[in-house]
């Protein structure tokens, strides 16, 4: 089963099987059945969307800050403190809300009417590198970067005592992070080379020294991962398009390390969310809601 909706930025899966998909003008209600309607209306691009319980909140373009505390039906309009583009945003289990600009974390305790901001880099001045990516596990919140040659990689940061360590270094971009469990996953690449990789790493020492990175091998090299998302062990990833202007979606087995295609579809894969096997991308030029298992896609 797939239907296929309008090119969005940024998806999202709800509580009742659900999802969230920010279009060009708003955020599309879409039912497990593949049944949608319009669910707010928003001027700026959404690059994000994230959930924890009842609790969907979206950043983007512009300081642009979406929120809904009854799972979907309501929603409220807010701004982050400065006007740049946020892209990516996590609730922890205490429901304090992290997002970012290139440099600055902004954190929220109150679901977005108030923000503390936060330098993680600040000590490194000029050279500091930007924030791209972002995931939370309590108080710690772990950071991916754009890409720098000498700081750029995966960075945690513990939010009471403001401790900042690198747990790899890597010259590329780290588009998404993903904790599961001990286990830390990031989506990395380049947009000139066929460099992307989905790798992983056990988190299970406090000395960050004996942290080893794996890779998950794929059949066709991709520039860049883009995005990552899981549910109950089914765990997914988008790559950014080709020459031919196609990106795939994929299945990421951590215990093969492996990476299988799914299906491809036009323009990056910005974002993806999964129930189980059944996923939705948020695509470029097109947005897929199907399964693993179905055959390959391109409009």
């Amino acid at each position: 089963m797939s239907d296929c909706f309008e090119g969005a930025t940024a998806v999202v899966s709800g509580t009742n099987s659900d999802y969230f998909l920010a279009v060009s003008d708003g955020i599309l209600h879409i039912t497990k059945e593949g049944i949608h309607e319009k669910a707010c209306d928003v001027k700026e691009r959404i690059l994000d969307l994230t959930s924890r319980d009842h609790i969907i909140a979206g950043s983007g373009d512009a300081g642009r800050f979406i929120i809904s505390l009854d799972a979907g039906r309501t929603w409220s309009h807010k701004k982050l403190p400065a006007s740049a583009s946020a892209w990516s945003i996590c609730i922890n289990s205490a429901h304090m809300i992290v997002t970012h600009s290139n440099y600055q974390l902004y954190l929220s305790f109150d679901y977005g009417d108030t923000w503390k901001t936060y330098q993680p880099f600040q000590l490194l001045g000029q050279d500091q590198p930007a924030i791209r990516s972002i995931c939370i596990d309590g108080s710690t919140l772990y950071l991916g970067t754009k890409i720098h040659s000498r700081y750029g990689g995966v960075w945690s940061v513990n939010l009471t005592n403001h401790h900042v360590k690198r747990l790899k270094h890597d010259r590329r971009m780290i588009a998404s992070l993903l904790k599961r469990d001990n286990t830390l996953i990031c989506a990395a690449g380049t947009c000139r080379k066929n460099l992307g990789s989905v790798d992983f790493a056990q988190l299970t020492s406090q000395n960050t020294s004996s942290i080893t990175w794996k890779t998950c091998h794929a059949t066709v090299k991709e520039a860049c991962y883009l995005d990552l998302s899981e549910h109950n062990g089914y765990l997914y990833t988008t790559t950014s398009h080709d020459k031919q202007g196609l990106s795939h979606v994929a299945r990421v087995y951590l215990s093969e390390q492996k990476i299988v295609p799914c299906t491809r579809i036009h323009g990056h894969g910005w974002r993806v969310t999964n129930h189980e096997d059944r996923f939705l991308v948020a695509g470029l030029y097109e947005s897929l809601f199907s399964t693993s298992y179905m055959p390959q896609h391109v409009h």
